[in-house]
């Protein structure tokens, strides 16, 4: 039986509805999916006090071992958004509880239980949209999104991973709210180059629907914003140094091109598949 651990009280029918979903296989792919991946499967489910998330994780081979002992990966992005919400309580998805199942130590699986944003859709849609939904959508981002990462940062909290997929946009009120940062921690000095990185990371996903002269305005806007929040060192934070660290973690230079084609080489050894628990197509040529 999975341990769930509830952040605040559910009403018994949400409680027993949530531990079915849980225990039982059959009830979970019941759910309605929002997105299915290799390690991860995302559900709604409708409680009495609201729609919200349920985030299942799972933990193949490999790296079930590297769990041993240590925090889930459901408990690692709770206890993250914990972190965000302590700077930003306005701008962080609520999380109601979260839950795992161990064998001899080890993570089998986890799961993130967390309130809905209604009617939102992630960063990386905007650049489908046409027409005023397009344009209405940039200018959210654009009043919102640079004082909402001047504010976490001011608390000096370090997203560390801060790409599209992490930031959700309500079209119809307009608010930006963050989700899924298990890598973000406090820093006790927080400098420019982790302002740089968490923009770099960001600008990959936010090129791709704001013009030169939009993200120029996006800098703009969060330089004032963390200036007006106690930040020094604002003025050197500029598109050319961004673009700099957005290439290196965005694999285009030649040395992290190259780290990428042989992480991606070993993925399809049979070691890589057995960690990463995929196994890829083979050729025909290739035995198995």
């Amino acid at each position: 039986m999975a341990e769930i651990r509830l952040r605040e009280p559910l009403a018994g029918a949400d409680a027993a509805l949530l531990e079915r979903c849980v225990n039982d296989s059959a009830a979970w792919q019941a759910l309605p999916k929002l997105g299915e991946a290799r390690r991860s499967s995302v559900a709604r489910m409708q409680l009495s006090a609201g729609p919200t998330v349920v985030k299942r994780y799972s933990e193949p081979a490999g790296f079930r071992l590297l769990t041993f002992a240590r925090r889930s990966r459901a408990e690692r992005e709770a206890r993250a958004l914990d972190l965000a919400a302590a700077a930003v309580p306005d701008g962080v998805i609520r999380v109601l509880g979260w839950g795992e199942e161990r064998r001899l130590g080890c993570v089998e699986w986890s799961l993130l239980v967390t309130a809905e944003l209604e009617r939102s859709f992630d960063l990386r849609r905007i650049k489908t949209l046409a027409g005023r939904e397009r344009s209405d959508a940039v200018r959210a981002v654009q009043d919102r999104l640079p004082q909402l990462v001047a504010r976490l940062h001011a608390g000096r909290v370090f997203a560390a991973t801060l790409r599209g997929k992490n930031v959700l946009l309500q079209p119809a009120t307009g608010r930006i709210a963050l989700i899924d940062l298990p890598y973000a921690r406090a820093v006790s000095r927080f400098g420019t180059r982790h302002r740089e990185r968490d923009l770099a990371i960001l600008s990959l996903e936010l090129s791709r629907f704001l013009s030169g002269a939009e993200w120029q305005d996006f800098l703009a806007r969060y330089r004032a914003a963390a200036r007006e929040l106690g930040a020094r060192d604002t003025e050197i934070v500029n598109a050319e140094r961004v673009a700099r660290v957005a290439a290196r973690v965005g694999h285009r230079t030649r040395a992290s091109s190259a780290r990428k084609r042989l992480r991606s080489r070993f993925r399809r050894t049979r070691i890589g598949e057995w960690m990463t628990g995929h196994r890829y197509a083979r050729s025909g040529g290739e035995r198995d």
